[in-house]
């Protein structure tokens, strides 16, 4: 049911781009 991970980051690029701060952290995360 997960779609690929660039395709989670592109819609949440999309959808979240205030939280832009937070996605280098979260992507180090992953």
């Amino acid at each position: 049911m997960a779609p690929p991970q660039h395709k989670i980051w592109g819609l949440f690029e999309i959808t979240a781009p205030r939280v832009k701060g937070e996605k280098p952290i979260l992507m180090q995360s992953a």
